[in-house]
C-alpha cells in the first residue's frame, strides 16, 4: 500500500503555482480518478487565439520511506478567453462582468435620470425597461453567428462555443441570443437587480428579479401570465432577440416562451449570482473605450409613453379589484382606502380625494381618510388644508407617530420650524425610529436622539 501520494499539475505560461492533490493511500492494482482544478493567472486572458501549451503532471510517492517521483509532460490546447462549452451552464457566470467599467458606466448613466421618476411602477421594472430601451437606441441588434449558433452548441455540449463579453457586445452592437443576454444580465446586476439566464431547447433569454415575495405578487399589478415565480420571489422574463423593439413586447414574448417551455418541463434557470459561487466573473484588462452614453430624451423619443402605458395598465389591473369589491359593498372602508391610495400614487388626486371623502361619509372620524386627505393636499401645496386634515386625523387617532411626522413636515414647509420641531420630537417619543426614517427632516430641525 502506498501512502501520502502527491499529484501536481502545472502549465508554466499561465499558472503561478502548481495545482496539488493528495491521496492518503492506494492499494496495488487499484485505480483512482482525481479531479484537478488548476488556478490560472490573469495571463490567460491575454491569449487571443487557441494555443497549444506544454503541461506537466508530477506524481510523488514513497517506497521504503524514500520519495520517488514520476513526471509526464503532454500538450494541451488552451482555448482563447471567449471559449465555453455548455455542459455546465453555470459557466456563463464567468462572462457576466457587471464591474467592468464599460458596463458600469453605461448602465449607471442610463438609469440615473429614472431614479424615483415613476413611483407608480416597481423600480426594477423601470430600470429593466430603461436598460433594454437604451440598448435599442444604441443600435444593438440580434444576429445569429453562423460559426457558433446557440442552438447547435447547446445541443452538442462537448463543442466549444464562442461567447462575447458584455464590453464586446457594446462595441460591436450585435450578438447572438446568449451574447445579448449576457450583456443585459451584467447591466442589471450592476444596478442591483438580480438576473438569471433562462435556457430552453435551442435558445436562451433572460429574466430579472423584482425582489417582491411570491405571496405579494398581486402588488406588482400585472397578470400572473406575465410573471415567473422562482426561488420565492417574482421574476420578469425578457426576450433579448427583440432588442430594438419595445420592452413591453420583449416582456410579453419572454413570458410566452417561459409558459410554453415550463409546461413541457424543459426550462433551466441559471441565477447569475449562484453561478458566480463556482464561476466568478473574469477580471478583464482596462479597455481603451470611450463611455457609451444614451440620453433620456433619446429613449423617450424612440419609445414614447411606454412607462406611462405600463403605469396605466398596472392602475387598471389593481383598481379593478377594488372597484369589483365596491360594487358588491359600496361602504367597504378598506377597498375605498386602498383605491384612494392607488389613485394618489398615480397622480389622480381628484379621484383619490373622492374615495377618501366617501370613507368620511361612512365614518366622519376615520383617521386613515383624514390623514390621506392631508397627504393629497400636501402634495398639491395646499399646506393649510393639509395641516387641518392632519390635525383632525390626530384627534381621531391620538398618539399616532406617523400623523405627527406629517404635521412636522407641513409645519416645516410652512416655515414654522418651532412647531415642526415640537411634533417631530413628539413622534420620536412614541417611536424613536422616526428620527432614522426621516433623517433629513430631523437634521434640518436639529432633532437628535
Amino acid at each position: 500500500i502506498y501512502r501520502k501520494i502527491k499529484l501536481e499539475f502545472m502549465i508554466k505560461e499561465i499558472m503561478d503555482f502548481p495545482t496539488e492533490a493528495e491521496v492518503k493511500k492506494i492499494r496495488p492494482g487499484q485505480e483512482l480518478e482525481i479531479a484537478l482544478k488548476p488556478v490560472f493567472s490573469n495571463k490567460i486572458l491575454d491569449i487571443t487565439e487557441n494555443t497549444s501549451l506544454q503541461s506537466e503532471i508530477k506524481l510523488t510517492f514513497y517506497v521504503s520511506g524514500k520519495p520517488k517521483t514520476v513526471t509526464k509532460r503532454f500538450p494541451v490546447t488552451l482555448y482563447e478567453r471567449h471559449a465555453m462549452t455548455w455542459d455546465t451552464k453555470k459557466k456563463v457566470g464567468a462572462f457576466v462582468t457587471p464591474r467592468d467599467p464599460a458596463v458600469a458606466d453605461f448602465s449607471r448613466a442610463v438609469i440615473q435620470p429614472y431614479v424615483d421618476a415613476y413611483p407608480n411602477l416597481h423600480q426594477s421594472i423601470v430600470y429593466a425597461r430603461t436598460v433594454y430601451a437604451a440598448m435599442g437606441v444604441l443600435g444593438l441588434a440580434y444576429i445569429v453567428d453562423p460559426t457558433s449558433p446557440y442552438q447547435e452548441f447547446s445541443e452538442n455540449t462537448a463543442r466549444v462555443d464562442y461567447l462575447q463579453y458584455p464590453r464586446d457586445t457594446l462595441v460591436r452592437k450585435s450578438g447572438d441570443c446568449d451574447d445579448l443576454s449576457i450583456l443585459y444580465a451584467a447591466c442589471m446586476e450592476n444596478i442591483g437587480v438580480g438576473a438569471a439566464l433562462v435556457d430552453v431547447p435551442g435558445h436562451v433569454f433572460i429574466m430579472f428579479n423584482t425582489g417582491i415575495p411570491a405571496r405579494e405578487k398581486s402588488t406588482l399589478g400585472f397578470p400572473n401570465s406575465q410573471l415567473v415565480l422562482h426561488g420565492g420571489t417574482v421574476w420578469i422574463p425578457v426576450e433579448m432577440t427583440l432588442v430594438g423593439s419595445s420592452f413591453t413586447r420583449a416582456w410579453q414574448k419572454g413570458a410566452e416562451q417561459y409558459r410554453d417551455w415550463s409546461a413541457k418541463k424543459k426550462v433551466t434557470v441559471v441565477e447569475i449570482q449562484k453561478a458566480w459561487e463556482t464561476f466568478k466573473p473574469v477580471t478583464l484588462q482596462k479597455a481603451n473605450m470611450r463611455p457609451i452614453k444614451v440620453k433620456r430624451t433619446q429613449i423617450e423619443r424612440r419609445f414614447k409613453g411606454e412607462l406611462e402605458t405600463l403605469g396605466r395598465e398596472r392602475l387598471n389591473n389593481l383598481s379593478a379589484i377594488y372597484i369589483k369589491k365596491l360594487k358588491k359593498k359600496p361602504n367597504d372602508l378598506t377597498a375605498l382606502g386602498r383605491l384612494g391610495i392607488l389613485y394618489g400614487e398615480n397622480g389622480l388626486y381628484a379621484e383619490a380625494l373622492e374615495q377618501f371623502q366617501k370613507m368620511l361619509v361612512v365614518d366622519k372620524n376615520n383617521a386613515i381618510a383624514l390623514n390621506n386627505i392631508g397627504n393629497i393636499n400636501f402634495l398639491q401645496e395646499r399646506l393649510e388644508d393639509a395641516r387641518q386634515a392632519y390635525t383632525s386625523a390626530l384627534a381621531a387617532s391620538p398618539g399616532d407617530p406617523g400623523i405627527m411626522v406629517n404635521l412636522a413636515q407641513v409645519y416645516y414647509r410652512m416655515g414654522k420650524k418651532d412647531e415642526a420641531r415640537k411634533w417631530l420630537r413628539e413622534a420620536a417619543s412614541v417611536d424613536p425610529r422616526v428620527l432614522r426614517q426621516y433623517g433629513d427632516l430631523a437634521a434640518s430641525l436639529g432633532v437628535v436622539k
